[in-house]
């Protein structure tokens, strides 16, 4: 049986979770914003089962250590963290969540990662 790991969201992806439900809102109907809500779902529910699936980043990894990845969940990129606790549990703290058009510089220039 696999074990899955905690998922747990910074303020900041939720306040991205809601940025995108109402851009969606503005331009698109309820149902797509169901589906992308859900399809955002299915990925952390991916990244819980396998916490390693996301790639290291090249912009973040040289500065923090290679501890961030990224998951691609089309068309976002989830951001996220690998936090280990002393009795060895995995907890995966989502940072942030961006269109795959936004450029990952100019949000780690708005934003603090922790």
């Amino acid at each position: 049986m696999m074990t899955m790991c905690e998922v747990r969201l910074t303020d900041s992806a939720v306040k991205d979770i809601q940025q995108i439900s109402d851009f969606y809102l503005s331009v698109v109907n309820k149902a797509s914003i169901d589906k992308t809500l859900n399809d955002l779902q299915s990925a952390f529910a991916l990244i819980s089962a396998q916490p390693e699936i996301g790639k290291n980043h090249p912009l973040i990894g040289p500065y923090l250590g290679n501890i961030y990845r990224q998951h691609i969940c089309k068309p976002f990129k989830l951001i996220y963290k690998i936090q280990i606790n002393d009795a060895k549990q995995k907890t995966i703290i989502i940072v942030m969540i961006l269109h795959e058009k936004q450029s990952l510089q100019k949000a780690l220039a708005n934003r603090l990662l922790y």
